[in-house]
């Protein structure tokens, strides 16, 4: 009788976690499709690497009246290549720190492309940005 009564108790307490557990894998499914067709949404540049530079003391660099792209960047540890995702817009007209770039060829179309790192956001593509700190004009 006592196995009967340990059994019906363990039973009862785990039986609000069972149905409580299913939301959430239902949940859980929706959302990361959701996340996946947000990053495959995005630019994608694969690139091999030429070089990189990383400054000692960071660098200011500004954008001007467009709003610049900045990437996400995933580099490999085992080869020279490195992938940049399109992840959002920087503010323009606003003076921002670099503190490495990153120059590489692209596999598809062999154009080099270089890349700089603003320290916060992530890799903007150098021409995106103007060296020297934003004056505003008068």
């Amino acid at each position: 009788m006592k196995k009967i009564a340990t059994f019906v108790t363990a039973l009862s307490l785990a039986l609000p976690f069972a149905f409580a557990a299913a939301p959430l894998a239902a949940n859980a499914s929706v959302t990361s499709s959701q996340t996946v067709a947000a990053k495959t949404a995005g630019t994608t540049y694969t690139m091999t690497k030429k070089g990189a530079t990383f400054f000692k003391k960071a660098k200011f660099y500004h954008t001007k009246d467009k709003s610049p792209v900045y990437y996400k960047g995933a580099f490999a540890a085992d080869s020279a290549t490195f992938t940049m995702t399109k992840y959002s817009t920087l503010n323009s007209a606003k003076t921002y720190k670099v503190t490495r770039s990153v120059t590489g060829i692209a596999k598809k179309t062999h154009k080099t492309q270089t890349f700089l790192y603003v320290k916060g956001y992530g890799w903007v593509k150098s021409y995106s940005l103007t060296k020297g700190i934003f004056k505003q004009a008068d």
